[in-house]
């Protein structure tokens, strides 16, 4: 008979072994414009006051 609890709990506790969650959240940040780590990946201070303007320019090439 198959035990789905423990093997459920078993594949969590490899998951959390394989994948680095501090990692992927830090990546994730740095994809979200609206979070500081994304403009400190991209030598910036902090993020700018005119933040939603620069980013609804994604298309447009920068001066």
């Amino acid at each position: 008979m198959i035990d789905l609890a423990r093997d459920f709990k078993r594949n969590r506790q490899i998951l959390h072994k394989k994948y680095d969650y501090p990692d992927n959240d830090n990546h994730s940040n740095q994809l979200n414009p609206n979070n500081d780590e994304y403009w400190h990946s991209r030598g910036e201070d902090e993020r700018p006051d005119d933040w939603e303007e620069r980013t609804s320019q994604s298309g447009d090439a920068e001066d």
